[in-house]
């Protein structure tokens, strides 16, 4: 198997196309809180929040089309973006508890890292819930 094989099974799989997108999307989550929390002081779960909105968004739009969409059924619809914030907001939770205990208890600064590990941790369910509750096949 030469190298050009590898790489396509790796990039055609789900989990590594969740990631790219969950890397663009922690990138401008990140961003946006990096400015509001950071640079304007503003309280970190506001920040965490806000930041949560615009990525979130930006997630569903490219794991619609570009990871979960390779049976070319999935259409985008308020409907499976309701579902899919649903099911972020349960890795929102676990990230607004990571920032708030790693800033207030350990004093982390930028308070921006503490929002990094939020992120990492919040992926993984955040991956399972889209790939069985959002994204079936059915």
């Amino acid at each position: 198997m030469n190298i050009i094989n590898i790489i396509n099974k790796v990039y055609n799989k789900t989990l590594f196309r969740f990631m790219v997108v969950g890397g663009i999307g922690s990138i401008l989550n990140l961003s946006i809180f990096y400015i509001l929390a950071d640079i304007f002081n503003i309280n970190v779960s506001i920040s965490a929040i806000i930041a949560f909105s615009g990525a979130v968004t930006q997630n569903y739009l490219l794991n619609s089309r570009y990871t979960f969409n390779k049976f070319n059924t999935i259409r985008l619809s308020l409907w499976l973006y309701s579902k899919y914030v649903a099911v972020n907001l349960i890795g929102l939770v676990v990230n607004l508890i990571i920032v708030n205990i790693l800033v207030t208890l350990y004093s982390i600064w930028p308070k921006v890292f503490a929002q990094f590990i939020g992120i990492v941790i919040g992926m993984a369910i955040n991956y399972f819930g889209s790939k069985v509750l959002v994204f079936s096949k059915k």
